[in-house]
């Protein structure tokens, strides 16, 4: 497996994934999207704009730069 792989303690990984923190942020991320009308991922908000799919550099700073300005 991909865990074994990178040599990290396999019975810590699935007991920090099932734990209340991680799964009550999981959770608090989900109702999070669907509030936002987010239907998938990746997803990048900034300020009062937001961008969905795969985005290049030249997008993501742009959407960084009008918040700024929005928002400062």
């Amino acid at each position: 497996s991909a865990v074994r792989g990178l040599d990290l303690d396999e019975a810590r990984l699935k007991r920090d994934m099932e734990s209340e923190d991680v799964l009550g942020h999981i959770g608090h991320s989900m109702q999070l999207g669907d509030h936002l009308g987010l239907t998938g991922t990746p997803s990048f908000i900034a300020g009062n704009a937001g961008l969905f799919g795969g985005q290049d550099q030249a997008a993501l700073t742009s959407l960084i730069a009008a918040a700024r300005e929005e928002l400062l």
